[in-house]
C-alpha cells in the first residue's frame, strides 16, 4: 500500500510541476524548459531525487550541456527539524543525554538537508564542532525510492526502442551506491582523515578534524570551521584571490594525480575561504577515487589531447572504461580531432579546459559512447575547480596551473606507469625538460 501511494505521489508530484511548466509558458511567453520542471518535482520529492538530480547534472553526455546546467542549480533542502528531535536522535544514537555529551548545543540549524541537519555544538574539551543529524525519514525514503529507479531502470533497458547507450541499470546502481554510503556518516568521517592525512605539505586545505567518540552511522561530530563562502568574499581582501585561486588548482592536481582521492562537490558551499585566508573543505559526501592505472591513463588521455594525438587520447579513454563501439569510433576520432584544432591553439597559455571537458562530453553524447559516472564527475569537479577559481581571480589560467603542477611535483608519488609515451608527448610539448622526468622518483 505503501509503495502504491509513493508511486502516485511521484506520478502526481511531476505531473503538477511540468503543467505549472506549461502554465508559466502561456502566460510569459517565454520558453520554460522541462528540466526546470523535473529539478523542481525532484526537490519536491526529496533525498533519492535530489540524489538522482545531482547525477544528471554531472552527466552531461547522457542529458546536453544546457539541461545539465538547470540540475546545477538544484536546491538541497527541507523543512528543519524541531530541535526535540534532535535532541532525542543524538542521545539515542551517542547513548547519552545531551548535556553530558556537549558543554552546548546550540537550538538553531546551521544547515537544514533532505538527508541531515548541522548544529553548532562545544564539546566537553571546549572545543567547536559541527554537528550532523541524520533525520529519522531518511533512510527509509531513500532506499523505497532508489529501488523504484532500479526497478524502472531494468524494465527501461528491456525496450528496444529506447536509447540503448544508456546502461539505465548500471546508472541507478551508482545511485543506490552512492545513497548507501551517504547514509553511513562513518564513511565521511574516514573520507575526511584520508585527506588530513594525504595533504601534508602546503598548498593544502584545511580538512575538519572528525570527533569519532561523537561519531556514529546517524551523527557525525567534525571541528568546526569558521568561514566565508567563495560567493561571500568582500573586496577588502581581494589582495590573496590570486594566491588562493592558484592554490585551489594545485590541490586538485595533488589529489586526483598524486592522492586518487579527490573531492567530487566542491560547489561554493563546499569550499571555505576561512578567517585566517585558508582554503577548507567540509562536506566529503561526494568522492571520486582512482587506481594507479587510472591515473596513468586519465594523465595520458590529457597528455594526448594537449600533444595533439586523438590516438593516444583515445587509447587512454579505452582504457579508463569508455566503451567506443566499433560503428562509431571514426566518427569518435574526428570529433577529438576537431575538439583538438578547435580547443588545443599553438600556445599552451590559449588552451580552454573548460572547452575540452564540454567538448569530451559532447563528442561522448553525440557518438552514444558510454563513459564510467566517476570520470564524468572528475570533469565536472575540474570544471567547477576552474570557475571556482576564476570567480577568485578573472584572469587566473587552469593550464599555467597544471603546468607549474607537472614540472613543480613529479615526484609526488605518481605511479611509474605514467612514464607512457603518451605522457612524454605530453610533457615535452608542455616545456618540461627530458631530465627533470628521467630524474622522477614515480
Amino acid at each position: 500500500m505503501a509503495y502504491t501511494a509513493r508511486i502516485l505521489k511521484i506520478i502526481i508530484t511531476i505531473l503538477c510541476h511540468f503543467w505549472v511548466g506549461i502554465l508559466k509558458m502561456l502566460l510569459t511567453r517565454q520558453h520554460f524548459p522541462l528540466a526546470t520542471s523535473m529539478r523542481n518535482a525532484f526537490e519536491e520529492l526529496g533525498p533519492a531525487f535530489i540524489k538522482f538530480g545531482q547525477f544528471l547534472s554531472i552527466r552531461s553526455d547522457l542529458i546536453g550541456h544546457e539541461r545539465a546546467k538547470v540540475f546545477e542549480t538544484l536546491q538541497d533542502k527541507a523543512p528543519r527539524l524541531e530541535f526535540t528531535i534532535v535532541k532525542k536522535l543524538v542521545e539515542q544514537s551517542l547513548s547519552a543525554p545531551l548535556d553530558e555529551l556537549f558543554t552546548s548545543f546550540e537550538r538553531n540549524e546551521l544547515a537544514s538537508a533532505s538527508i541531515s541537519q548541522v548544529h553548532r555544538a562545544i564539546t566537553k574539551e571546549g572545543k567547536a564542532v559541527a554537528v550532523k543529524v541524520q533525520r529519522p525519514e531518511a533512510a527509509a525514503l531513500l532506499k523505497g525510492d532508489v529501488a523504484l529507479f532500479i526497478s524502472l531502470a531494468s524494465f527501461l533497458s528491456r525496450l528496444s526502442f529506447i536509447n540503448q547507450h544508456i546502461d539505465f541499470v548500471e546508472f541507478a546502481k551508482e545511485i543506490e551506491s552512492s545513497c548507501s554510503l551517504e547514509l553511513d556518516f562513518r564513511r565521511e568521517g574516514e573520507i575526511a582523515e584520508r585527506f588530513r592525512r594525504n595533504f601534508k605539505v602546503a598548498p593544502r586545505p584545511k580538512i575538519p578534524k572528525i570527533y569519532w567518540e561523537l561519531t556514529t552511522s546517524t551523527i557525525l561530530t567534525s571541528e568546526y570551521i569558521s568561514g566565508s563562502k567563495i560567493s561571500e568574499r568582500t573586496s577588502t581582501d581581494c589582495w590573496q584571490y590570486e594566491e588562493l585561486a592558484l592554490d585551489g588548482a594545485l590541490i586538485f592536481f595533488r589529489q586526483v594525480l598524486a592522492h586518487g582521492l579527490f573531492h567530487a562537490d566542491l560547489h561554493p558551499s563546499n569550499v571555505l575561504i576561512t578567517d585566517g585566508g585558508e582554503i577548507a573543505y567540509v562536506d566529503f559526501g561526494i568522492w571520486g577515487e582512482l587506481s594507479n592505472e587510472e591515473r596513468h591513463n586519465v594523465f595520458g588521455a590529457l597528455a594526448g589531447l594537449i600533444s595533439r594525438d586523438s590516438v593516444i587520447a583515445l587509447r587512454h579513454l579505452e582504457g579508463l572504461g569508455v566503451k567506443v563501439t566499433e560503428a562509431s569510433r571514426d566518427s569518435f576520432v574526428a570529433d577529438i580531432s576537431k575538439l583538438i584544432d578547435y580547443a588545443l591553439p599553438g600556445e599552451l597559455a590559449d588552451v580552454d579546459m573548460a572547452r575540452i571537458g564540454r567538448g569530451i562530453l559532447a563528442a561522448v553524447r553525440k557518438n552514444r559512447v558510454r563513459i564510467p559516472h566517476k570520470y564524468a564527475l572528475l570533469i565536472k569537479a575540474l570544471l567547477t575547480i576552474e570557475g571556482s577559481a576564476r570567480s577568485l581571480h578573472s584572469e587566473f589560467d587552469l593550464e599555467q596551473a597544471a603546468e607549474l603542477y607537472l614540472k613543480d611535483h613529479f615526484n609526488e608519488g605518481a605511479p611509474i606507469s605514467l612514464l607512457s609515451e603518451a605522457l612524454w608527448r605530453g610533457a615535452i610539448y608542455m616545456g618540461l625538460a627530458k631530465e627533470q622526468i628521467s630524474n622522477s622518483s614515480f
